[in-house]
Formats: C-alpha cells, structure tokens, sequence
C-alpha cells in the first residue's frame, strides 16, 4: 500500500511540477482512531442499556472487520504506523533535489488532532462518524473534520506552518 501512496502522490507532484503557477500539495493523515473507538464504546454502552440510539451499529462489523472490539487495538496501532511513514514520506519528497521548487508539500494532522472521542460525533445510526462532521457538502452547518483541516492550511503568507492559502473555494 506504501507504494501505492508513493506512486500515486509522484504523479500529482509531477503535474504539479509542470504548472506555469505556485501550486500547493497537503497530505492529511488518519484521524486518532483510539479517540474513535473510546466513541464507539460509549455507543455501545449506549446501546447495550437500551437507548433506541444506534440500531445499525453492528452492522458495520460485516463491512468493516477492523471495527470489531477485538481487531481495535490492531488498528489503532496500523493507524499511527502510517501516519508516522506518511509525515515521513512527505519529508524524504521535499527533500529530494529534483523538487519542484514552485511546489509546496506539506503533511497535516489536522484530522488526527481533532477531537472525536463522543459519541456525539457518530451517527445516531450506525455509530459511524457523522457525515456533517467530516464533508462541506453535507447540509449542516458542523463539519469539525473539515474546518480542522481548511485551518490547517489557511494561514497567512510566511507562516512556518502555513502555505499562503488567502482564500478558499
């Protein structure tokens, strides 16, 4: 899977490379999955007392294996392995001499940073995180996820931290 990453984000480099304009690359990494399970686990309590909350929720162990209380700690530990190559991969890509030097890659944990351990960032469904949370299509007004993310990214020019982002679309 690494070098899947690492193919696919050569490719989005190399055509950022022959941009006429500055161009701005932000590799996100996994959010704290120990935050999204103790989540789950509060659903499951939930659940288990008999709230009508949450009916779906064992449903996603058919579709997602990983989910399962046993298989948790697992991924956790698979979650912050690849956060950790990810920030590392970013790194030894910059620093390669052949860099476009009018391309910025930066790596954000943005998304690992933001706060999901209540249950209240599930859905009331499926005990997945919930839609409103994470997409800025989503009708609500939320999206935790997403603005963590645009704030990782909109600072202003010379911000060590920042890419010069003035405006979002």
């Amino acid at each position: 899977m690494y070098y899947c990453v690492v193919h696919q984000l050569r490719r989005l480099i190399d055509a950022a490379g022959r941009a006429a304009n500055p161009v701005a690359i932000v590799v996100f990494g996994l959010v704290d999955f120990e935050q999204f399970f103790a989540a789950r686990e509060r659903a499951e309590q939930l659940r288990a007392a008999g709230s009508r909350l949450y009916p779906r929720l064992e449903d996603d162990y058919r579709y997602f294996n990983s989910m399962r209380p046993e298989h948790r700690q697992g991924m956790i530990a698979l979650a912050r392995m690849m956060n950790a190559a990810l920030e590392r991969m970013i790194a030894d890509i910059v620093d390669e001499a052949t860099f476009p030097s009018h391309v910025t890659l930066r790596y954000s944990n943005a998304l690992r940073e933001t706060d999901i351990s209540s249950a209240a960032t599930l859905s009331e469904i499926d005990g997945c995180i919930r839609p409103d949370w994470a997409m800025p299509c989503w009708p609500r007004a939320h999206m935790p996820l997403w603005k963590k993310c645009c704030r990782s990214i909109h600072r202003p020019s010379g911000s060590p931290a920042g890419i010069g982002i003035t405006q979002l679309r």
